[in-house]
């Protein structure tokens, strides 16, 4: 819930992702960590680059979710993820369920949003540079975030634009400020 946010503590780090992962994900009904699609029309979908689009695209997509519930505790762990979780999901009235008592502490999310020129990829299989496997590329896919904000302008975007659910995009902190 957007009223339960609270600013990042200064230090957090987080990995979301897997460099080392090597096959598709366990559980396909899982909301995704990160997908690969298309970028304009939607197409192809998934947890692999996809090798072509529809006449017309221009970019294929990239886009990551990290975790935002933390433990309240530690700032990194050795594995970059242990002291991060993602929230529990959605209740049947599609309302979010919260962070798991293991980590209680909602931050804001997260997110990177990667556009690739089409022409990189057109008919060609593209690999990750983390993608030391063979088979379908994309599932090592991963991006490691470090807080680097100033306490003030972090804790104006999570008071003014989380905790209020407005839409403030990358640059605005809700109070007529810009960054």
């Amino acid at each position: 819930r957007p009223d339960q946010i609270t600013t990042f503590p200064v230090g957090l780090r987080m990995i979301a992702g897997d460099p080392t992962n090597k096959t598709p994900p366990a559980d396909p009904y899982a909301v995704p960590v990160y997908t690969w699609v298309c970028h304009e029309t939607g197409a192809n979908r998934g947890s692999t680059i996809p090798t072509s689009c529809p006449a017309g695209e221009v970019s294929v997509e990239l886009s990551i979710a990290f975790p935002q519930c933390w433990d309240g505790v530690n700032l990194d762990s050795p594995d970059h993820k242990s002291h991060m979780a993602y929230g529990r999901g959605m209740d049947a009235q599609n309302r979010p369920l919260g962070c798991p008592t293991s980590h209680p502490v909602a931050l804001p999310e997260v997110s990177f949003h990667v556009l690739y020129p089409i022409a990189a990829v057109q008919g060609k299989t593209v690999r990750l540079s983390s993608d030391t496997y063979t088979g379908a590329p994309g599932y090592s896919t991963h991006a490691d975030w470090f807080n680097g904000w100033k306490e003030d302008i972090s804790r104006a975007w999570a008071l003014n634009c989380d905790k209020k659910a407005l839409d403030c995009h990358s640059h605005l902190l809700g109070d007529g400020r810009m960054i």
